[in-house]
This record gives C-alpha cells, structure tokens and sequence, in this order.
C-alpha cells in the first residue's frame, strides 16, 4: 500500500468515525497497517487511540484521554461500539480510562471540576447484554442493564475531593 492510499483509508476510516479528515496526516505516519482492497477497509491490525494515549494490561485497554474536554469516550472496534459521556465534570487528567476487550468492565476517575459535592451525569450506551454494577469510590450506586440500543443514564455522587473512582461492571451470571 503506498503512502497516498494509507492516509487515503485512514481519511474514510475517520470520517465513517465523524473525526476532522485533516486528523489523517497525523495517523497515516503511525506505523499502523489497513487491510485494503476494492471494497474498502477491511480492518485494523492495530488497536489505536484517537485523541490519547494507549497501552495494553492483560485483557484490558487502557487509555489516557488527551483530548482536551475528556468528557467523552468511545471504542469502536468491530461490532462493539461503547459509548460513555459525562456531563459537568470529566474523565481526570492523566488517569487512565480501562475497558476489558470483552467489555466486562469498565473503569476511571472523574475530576471533580467545581470543587463542591455534586451529582454529574454518565450516559453509557453499547454494553453487551447482561447486567452491569455501578460503583463510586467502592459504593454501591445501581445496577444497569446493557444490550440495549438506547443510552442509560447514570447520577453519580461527586464528593467534596478532587475526584473519584467509578466501575461499570457485569455482575456475575
């Protein structure tokens, strides 16, 4: 494949994602590898973060978000697609968002951005089927449901601190 068709791919593959296509340059010189051919993109051979910084811990993804309002976060990888938006406060500077591949598990830090105690939304959207706990800090706080096309919102208790510890996690079958 030469260079031209790589940003070429990388440029559909962002703007089936709804990213800025001038973002391709930047990817297209990361040494990962597109399977093309006459019908498109085939897949990635390399898990990629846009807009942070990733690393593999057993099962799990971690990602550092870098994308400046870190209040979203996505993976789309094939036929999963996990979507987690937070409201009033985001995910915390330089902490890790870590997602198991099987999507079993959930978990990161929201920074408290107005100082005082406050509830934030979390919208959560694209969790397999089953159903999921959600904790703060190790406290109980519901029991969602995924495999559901609709997001599910969430209030979470923010304390007086500079963040707290939320896990989305499927309760045992």
């Amino acid at each position: 494949m030469t260079r031209r068709s790589l940003r070429v791919a990388v440029a559909a593959l962002l703007a089936f994602l709804g990213t800025h296509p001038a973002a391709a340059d930047d990817l297209a010189n990361q040494s990962f590898k597109i399977v093309y051919d006459a019908q498109g993109i085939r897949s990635l051979k390399r898990t990629i973060a846009y807009g942070g910084v990733l690393s593999r811990e057993g099962l799990s993804i971690r990602v550092v978000p870098r994308d400046g309002l870190r209040v979203r976060f996505h993976v789309v990888r094939d036929e999963q697609r996990l979507h987690l938006v937070l409201d009033h406060d985001g995910f915390a500077k330089e902490q890790p968002v870590t997602v198991a591949d099987d999507l079993s598990r959930v978990q990161f830090v929201v920074e408290n951005r107005s100082g005082g105690a406050h509830a934030t939304g979390l919208s959560v959207a694209g969790l397999p089927a089953g159903d999921y706990a959600v904790t703060v800090d190790g406290r109980h706080i519901t029991t969602i449901s995924g495999g559901s096309p609709t997001a599910t919102a969430v209030s979470l208790p923010i304390g007086a601190t500079p963040g707290v510890r939320v896990v989305v996690a499927r309760t045992a079958r």
